[in-house]
């Protein structure tokens, strides 16, 4: 043993003995040459404190560099391991990402995934084998998470991207391909800049200011709509040529108020398990089945639904009537836009035998929805439905304003048109009518 020292080693390297003074030996040291074995370095006392600190820092440095080595090593273990079991690939080319580090953001978990820095533009990463599809996006994260473009979805195959950092914080995907078949869900949606600028522009919930009522509302809307019917074009197109895929699935689940039922059952049968294990495509197959065609010519199903004082109203009890039925929210801008052509509308054709319903959806507070059927002098019929989950489910609808105009006998003539569409049908039926009393 080593007596009357005070001693540090570093067994790191060779070893290494510090002592304040000369060693000392009680009795022999078998089988050990100090002098062969060790480094003896003499340190005063004062100066120990130092020494061991600097050996603290070494041996801490020499173990980040070596664990580091083996975590870079079972990375590449296990993205090579990935390949083999055929999880998902994102290969591509983002330009101009400079140090910042990517992420994949998993939309329905919100788990982020460091994809890295792509050097020299190209991005290579294996992800784990999906067991079904995942809709993602790639972001950079600084202080906060800043979406670099728009969601794709993630299958177990190679999934090619390509872009542009367009500024200093975003990225604009120019391409999403997987096996030739594109999965960027904003392309496929249809959603052009032209129609998101218009969506925009209506978009209570961005806009706390009250709305504007321009003198232009009515073609501004009837633009909408044709985009609108343009966007379904391409869904369509986009269905026959990639049936089967969880993209198609998205873009059917999300638009079925577009869609008759027999399109969408036809399209149904298509889907392999991997979109049929997701959740939406089980609420997606029962609202098919436990629903009847929502197609002019077809009743609307008939509901029970509360007004403002608590009386409960139905649709039957509006049969004799050219009855308009409108959904919408006290939080929807376009929605709150319609108020006045309503308005105008009931107070115009009301002696006509034409009357309206609104139901409300997914009011967050009565109190909101109370004040403006007070404050708009809503005088007509309104009652406080579900959610939106309620609305999908029961009338395959997924967004707000919509409409249904029923004849007197209560089956639905036209849905979805824009106020004009509706006065031009209010006059058309006040027309035939009149002919046959003649």
């Amino acid at each position: 043993m080593i007596y009357d020292t005070k001693i540090m080693t570093d067994r790191s390297f060779p070893k290494i003995i510090f002592c304040d003074r000369k060693l000392s030996f009680v009795g022999k040291i078998p089988d050990i040459n100090y002098k062969k074995r060790y480094t003896v370095v003499f340190v005063p006392m004062k100066k120990t404190r130092h020494v061991m600190q600097h050996l603290l820092y070494r041996r801490l440095s020499v173990l980040c560099f070596y664990y580091s080595g083996m975590v870079m090593l079972l990375f590449l273990l296990s993205a090579c391991g990935q390949r083999e079991r055929g999880g998902y690939v994102l290969r591509g080319a983002i330009n101009g990402g400079g140090r910042d580090t990517l992420f994949l953001h998993l939309l329905s978990s919100g788990r982020l995934l460091p994809v890295g820095m792509p050097r020299d533009g190209v991005l290579d990463y294996a992800g784990e084998v999906l067991a079904e599809p995942l809709e993602a996006m790639l972001v950079y994260r600084r202080d906060t998470l800043v979406p670099a473009s728009p969601s794709f979805y993630l299958e177990n195959a190679t999934i090619t991207v390509a872009g542009d950092r367009a500024d200093a914080e975003q990225v604009q995907l120019s391409a999403v391909d997987a096996g030739g078949k594109p999965v960027e869900l904003l392309v496929m949606r249809g959603n052009t800049p032209e129609l998101v600028a218009l969506s925009q522009a209506f978009n209570w919930e961005e806009d706390s200011a009250p709305i504007e009522r321009p003198s232009n509302l009515r073609r501004a809307l009837a633009k909408y709509n044709r985009l609108v019917a343009q966007r379904k074009q391409r869904i369509s197109q986009f269905c026959q040529r990639y049936p089967g895929s969880a993209a198609t699935f998205d873009l059917l689940y999300s638009h079925m108020p577009d869609f008759s039922v027999d399109e969408l059952q036809r399209y149904a049968g298509q889907f392999g398990e991997a979109v049929k294990r997701l959740p939406a495509y089980v609420t997606f197959t029962n609202a098919l089945s436990n629903s009847s065609p929502i197609e002019p010519g077809a009743m609307l199903k008939d509901f029970s639904l509360p007004d403002s004082a608590g009386r409960s109203h139905s649709l039957s009890a509006f049969r004799g009537k050219l009855l308009l039925v409108t959904f919408w929210g006290s939080w929807c801008g376009p929605c709150r836009s319609e108020l006045p052509s309503l308005l105008r509308l009931h107070q115009t054709f009301m002696n006509e035998q034409f009357d309206v319903i609104s139901i409300a959806v997914a009011e967050p507070d009565t109190r909101s929805w109370r004040r403006l059927l007070r404050d708009e002098h809503m005088s007509w019929t309104n009652v406080l439905g579900g959610g939106r989950q309620w609305l999908k489910d029961t009338y395959h609808i997924s967004g707000v304003p919509y409409n249904f105009l029923l004849g007197p006998d209560g089956k639905i003539i036209a849905k979805h048109l824009s106020m004009f569409e509706v006065e031009e049908q209010i006059k058309h039926f006040i027309r035939q009518r009149r002919a046959k009393e003649v």
